[in-house]
Order: C-alpha cells, then structure tokens, then sequence
C-alpha cells in the first residue's frame, strides 16, 4: 500500500524542483512527510545541487524540515 509520494525534478547541478508531496489523510501527523522531504534532500542525484525550490503548498512542511525562504 502506497500512503504517500513526492516528485522531484533536477537538472543535478545546481535547481532541484520538488513537487507534489503527498501523504495520505489517514499518516499525516506522523512525520512521514518530514523523513520524505529528508530523504530527498540527501538523495545522492541531488544532495549537491545549490538551490532547491519548492511550490507554496507545502511550504510549512518545507520549514519544519529546516527549509529557508530566500531573503530579498
């Protein structure tokens, strides 16, 4: 049974787009969604990759997981 996912695109050098992180109704609260954005983040295709940008739907997620939004 799949209780969640998350899509990534990369161009492996220096943008990492993460898109569409899911996890089902019934697992949210229980840092799923926290060890995927983890489990990402130091995937050995995009662990070096500069910036990595993400959509505003899911941007409290982003932050608990350290995330920073850029300063202007």
């Amino acid at each position: 049974m799949q209780i969640g996912f998350a899509r990534v695109v990369s161009d492996y050098a220096v943008y990492s787009l993460i898109l569409d992180v899911v996890i089902d109704e019934k697992y949210r609260g229980k840092g799923l969604g926290k060890k995927l954005i983890e489990f990402i983040n130091n995937h050995p295709s995009i662990k070096n990759t500069t910036k990595v940008l993400w959509t505003k739907y899911a941007q409290e997620l982003y932050l608990k997981c350290g995330c920073e939004l850029p300063t202007t």
